[in-house]
């Protein structure tokens, strides 16, 4: 896999996942007795569905054009996976995973995916700016005349 391709296909993943998500709470709308109703909590699928497409679409528009490192494009996979997965499991169960006590099962667990989550997209975003930054330009390559 090609540098540039790493984020861009996890983008690509968080854009499908979000048109899948608003289509599912389309479905979970539906009437209790339809034959065309699915599971999950429909407000919280609409927020799984709404986060996917951001995260996605942020991804692609501030990506570097030159790509992101196999570790970074890793933990960009990773923090993906635990951000919008914790949302996910949060429509199906009706588990937000927001208050710190909370002593229903799995909402702690449910807590800690979504902050380390959220932590490490931050913390991504954080080192794909510093690592723009500190690209040197092309004119700098040059040396000094005199």
């Amino acid at each position: 896999m090609s540098r540039r391709l790493g984020a861009h296909r996890v983008a690509a993943a968080c854009v499908i996942a979000g048109a899948l998500g608003w289509v599912w709470a389309f479905l979970a709308w539906q009437a209790p007795g339809s034959g065309f109703r699915a599971p999950g909590l429909p407000l919280q699928i609409e927020r799984f569905a709404t986060r996917a497409f951001l995260v996605g679409l942020t991804i692609r528009v501030f990506a570097p054009r030159e790509g992101l490192s196999k570790r970074l494009s890793a933990s960009l996979a990773a923090a993906c996976l635990l951000f919008l997965g914790a949302e996910l499991v949060s429509a199906f169960t009706g588990l937000r995973g927001v208050q710190l006590q909370d002593p229903r099962t799995g909402a702690g667990a449910l807590l800690m995916a979504r902050a380390l989550g959220g932590t490490l997209l931050g913390g991504v975003a954080l080192l794909t700016l510093r690592q723009q930054t500190q690209a040197p330009s092309p004119s700098s390559s040059a040396p000094p005349a005199r």
